[in-house]
């Protein structure tokens, strides 16, 4: 794990993302004052498709919704 400031993160950003993607680091984490602020993570690769965005919105239930609040939001 490297630890970078946020100085060093914004002025080479894509050497490290670079270091994630290829594997030599699994994670940076980026420090403000000495303080760690967030993390640089390669992102999860999804082994199976999201169910929810697989089903096509439905219509009917979100024009209800809209007309139920339209109503009340007097």
């Amino acid at each position: 794990m490297q630890t970078v400031s946020l100085f060093n993160a914004k002025t080479h950003l894509s050497g490290l993302i670079e270091q994630i993607v290829s594997g030599t680091e699994t994670e940076i984490t980026i420090s403000r004052h000495g303080q760690p602020v967030a993390r640089l993570v390669p992102i999860r690769q999804p082994t199976q498709p999201d169910a929810l965005a697989l089903q096509p919105a439905c219509s009917r239930c979100q024009t209800t919704s809209i007309r139920t609040t339209r109503k009340f939001s007097t």
